[in-house]
């Protein structure tokens, strides 16, 4: 069975909560918030860690417009 996403490259980094918090300029906890919420950019485990795409925090940011800090 295939995988559902592929493996990251060097065009589409994997970005830790702690460089999402930062890009999107709020607490670290609210990144865990929005996750727990079903908010936020699409996120998945890789041993045991949270990363997320740079390309759905990018995807996730245009569909939030200014709003997306607000969550």
């Amino acid at each position: 069975m295939a995988s559902k996403t592929a493996a990251p490259t060097k065009t589409d980094p994997l970005r830790t909560p702690g460089e999402l918090a930062a890009i999107a300029n709020v607490a670290r906890n609210t990144v865990y918030a929005w996750r727990h919420r079903g908010q936020g950019p699409r996120g998945f485990r890789v041993g045991g860690s949270l990363r997320y795409r740079q390309s759905e925090i990018d995807r996730w940011l245009r569909e939030s417009g200014d709003t997306a800090a607000a969550r």
